[in-house]
């Protein structure tokens, strides 16, 4: 399983959360990273460096987590099994998806 980064791209579009992370679920706090805020998606860290996260694994399913104004979280499955998906562990807001939002 790894990351959708399509399906999350027209989640965020849609439903325009105050933020979103993506991670594993169960192992969240070692995976994942906030990859969207106020509207954009966040393409470097406070270093000015891809933001580290790791969203690949054949046991814990890829999580988008959005964030309402208030602060109040919403998990969402989203992870593709598809062998031929060009999204790998290490991917991070691939330029296609980058354009969906």
């Amino acid at each position: 399983m790894v990351f959708d980064w399509e399906k999350a791209a027209k989640i965020l579009h849609d439903r325009k959360p105050f933020a979103a992370f993506a991670g594993l679920k169960d192992d969240f706090e070692c995976t994942g990273t906030m990859i969207y805020k106020e509207g954009h998606p966040i393409l470097l860290d406070a270093n000015g460096e891809k933001p580290y996260t790791f969203l690949g694994s054949c046991w814990a399913k890829p999580m988008l987590v959005l964030l309402d104004e208030k602060g109040q979280p919403e998990e969402i499955e989203c992870f593709t099994t598809d062998e031929n998906s060009p999204y790998r562990c290490h991917t991070y807001w691939p330029r296609k998806a980058v354009r969906l939002l």
